[in-house]
């Protein structure tokens, strides 16, 4: 009986048009891979995908959609020959350790932030494509939290260990960075507005926000600690409204804020508390097709979803790791007003929600 010569007396010359079988078995078994049948977790997904708030028989608002754990899940695959050659050289498939901060660009693209990482996922759905930031030979990031992306395609990374804002071109080129002139404590939130062409950015560490022009500079600044209107106790997210206005997360003073652009408190809503409606580490923030405010809470594991005045209309989520919990959630995203976008940091996921409308 023939015996196979053991792996470690196998070797792989790069460049040798030389495949032996063992390496030929290897690629087939690769291919399989990616041509099984439907799993039990696929059936599982298939369930969840069922999964509403609120309940039967109330109309149904939010639907669960899926989960994104890393490129796999999005139709994203390397070739065979590239997954073995990442298994040979020891490179693991890619996937998410804390996401943290989402955004999509003008292609379609979504952009995770992940501070476990410290790097940044870019997920090309469309094209199929999938690339980590920094590239190789690009210095690294230490915690990105938060990225936001300008018309020409141009992302904006806040790195809060190094008190930075990185940028990448479109392509995810690095082209430089920005200190505002070493005024950046902490950056968190970020949030891009295409009419005035300025970056905001939420500085935790000086309880402030900032507003950045295209040459990195600091236009305005407003806010210091304390718990009055246009004051923060260690602000975190950030999003415009269609209007441009600002919506922070206040997030030590329990409470979300909405101020114009001049830093005067226009309203604010939600304080301490331990059932719906009240707020305990309020994070993430987006507004939808609607008008309705979403703020994700990382205390109670769950979506809060108020309206304009601030009177909660429903939330979803409760904590845990089936479909529709979270552990720890961090940043939201909502993409044509519709699609509802979660970092679901300490299940390593996203989690996809549709919201279905008046």
């Amino acid at each position: 009986m023939a015996v196979l010569p053991s792996v470690s007396r196998l070797s792989v010359r790069v460049g040798r048009r030389v495949v032996g079988p063992i390496l030929v078995l290897l690629i087939a078994a690769l291919v399989g891979l990616g041509c099984q049948t439907t799993t039990s977790s696929q059936v599982e997904a298939t369930t969840a995908a069922q999964r509403v708030w609120p309940q039967p028989p109330e109309r149904a608002r939010i639907r669960y959609r899926s989960e994104i754990r890393g490129p796999v899940d999005l139709g994203i695959r390397s070739s065979p020959i590239r997954r073995l050659w990442n298994w040979l050289s020891g490179r693991h498939t890619p996937k998410l350790i804390r996401p943290h901060g989402l955004a999509s660009d003008a292609e379609g693209r979504l952009w995770v932030t992940d501070p476990g990482a410290r790097r940044v996922h870019v997920f090309d759905i469309e094209k199929g494509r999938y690339r980590a930031l920094p590239k190789r030979g690009d210095d690294a990031l230490d915690s990105p939290i938060a990225v936001a992306i300008d018309p020409q395609g141009v992302a904006y990374v806040s790195d809060s260990a190094r008190g930075v804002i990185r940028r990448f071109d479109r392509d995810g080129k690095a082209l430089d960075e920005w200190r505002a002139g070493g005024r950046l404590e902490r950056p968190t939130g970020l949030a891009f507005d295409p009419r005035t062409s300025l970056l905001w950015v939420v500085d935790t560490g000086s309880h402030q926000l900032l507003a950045l022009n295209a040459g990195g500079d600091v236009t305005r600044s407003f806010g210091e600690r304390g718990s009055a209107p246009g004051e923060f106790n260690f602000p975190t997210h950030l999003a415009l409204t269609p209007d441009g206005q600002l919506l922070v997360s206040d997030t030590l003073n329990f409470r979300v804020q909405l101020l114009d652009t001049s830093g005067a408190a226009l309203a604010t809503f939600g304080e301490l508390g331990v059932g719906p409606g009240g707020l305990s580490k309020p994070k993430g923030v987006a507004i939808d097709a609607d008008g309705h405010i979403y703020v994700v809470d990382a205390m109670f594991d769950n979506v809060q979803i108020f309206d304009e005045e601030g009177r909660l209309l429903l939330y979803f989520g409760d904590h845990g790791s089936s479909p529709g919990s979270f552990w720890l959630p961090a940043g939201l995203l909502i993409v044509d007003g519709k699609r509802v976008y979660v970092a679901d940091a300490y299940n390593q996921r996203i989690q996809v929600f549709d919201y279905l409308g008046e």
